[in-house]
């Protein structure tokens, strides 16, 4: 991915917001039923950020009748890691940090 692709994906909030969360998340197991009760927006919404950044390769997932469970791409998370620990460090981030990793320093 070019810079200028990762600057303008995550240039939307939700999408900053789901980066952070993925990002500290070491369960892999967050469907869009759960991400909606985590960022209480709407299931249209939620789906709609997971699918693009699906096709960018920036997520990953498995199915399990029907149901997606997302989580953050490694090559993608090796490569821009040095761009995204910053980003996410944010104090105003770590409330969307995923719960499995509530003791991790990022």
């Amino acid at each position: 991915m070019e810079i200028t692709k990762f600057m303008k994906v995550f240039s939307v909030e939700m999408r900053i917001k789901f980066l952070a969360h993925f990002y500290t998340c070491k369960c892999k197991d967050h469907t869009v039923t759960d991400l909606v009760a985590k960022f209480g927006t709407s299931q249209a919404n939620i789906s709609k950020h997971l699918l693009l950044m699906e096709d960018l390769g920036i997520l990953s997932y498995t199915c399990e009748k029907k149901v997606k469970y997302y989580w953050l791409n490694e090559d993608f998370k090796k490569e821009w890691e040095h761009l995204i620990k910053p980003i996410i460090s944010n104090e105003k981030l770590k409330e969307f940090y995923c719960c499995c990793s509530q003791s991790t320093n990022i």
